[in-house]
């Protein structure tokens, strides 16, 4: 009776053990300001100028060698147009299209969604959505990537105007 359950339990711990191995993670920093938000300007929302700080821890699990998926939780310090912090986070997909050794140039893209204590004129909530596409270079155990955001409300309340951003990301794995 307990032989049965043997199978099962050698093929779960294989399955399980198996990527694991390559998981990463990663710590980065960025400088994020408004980027193609409404006729407002580069660096600018209605509001204003718009620009934060964001820390970000990354978990990449591999889907295959070229192709990963992640998890990345982050916090931002939003200086302009008020103080104020988003906490959120994003799940998304990597691909290093060029090699199968995880350097190199690499693109990005994801969805997620964040808290914001700042009150935009263009959302009507606090609760945002996120769509994200990036595009970076990694050397060894460093990278920089360039990010592009696309802050909703998902049509939860109006106004739904988006805010943009283009953050600039240096990071490092461990």
């Amino acid at each position: 009776m307990r032989l049965r359950w043997l199978p099962v339990a050698c093929a779960l711990m294989v399955v399980l053990s198996f990527p694991a191995w390559s998981a990463e993670h990663a710590l980065s920093v960025g400088y994020g300001f408004a980027l193609w938000s409404s006729d407002s300007g580069i660096g600018k929302i209605e509001e204003g100028d718009y620009t934060f700080m964001q820390a970000a821890y990354t978990y990449e699990h591999p889907l295959s060698a070229r192709w990963l998926v992640l998890v990345e939780p982050f916090i931002a310090y939003v200086n302009r147009p008020v103080n104020g912090v988003d906490v959120g986070f994003n799940l998304g997909l990597k691909v290093y299209p060029f090699t199968e050794d995880r350097s190199g140039f690499f693109f990005g893209m994801g969805t997620g969604a964040a808290y914001t204590s700042v009150d935009f004129v263009e959302q009507g909530t606090h609760l945002l959505f996120i769509l994200q596409g990036s595009f970076g270079y990694r050397y060894k155990n460093y990278f920089i990537e360039n990010r592009w955001r696309h802050y909703s409300n998902g049509n939860t309340a109006h106004p739904n105007r988006s805010i943009n951003a283009n953050i600039i990301v240096l990071g490092m794995y461990f």
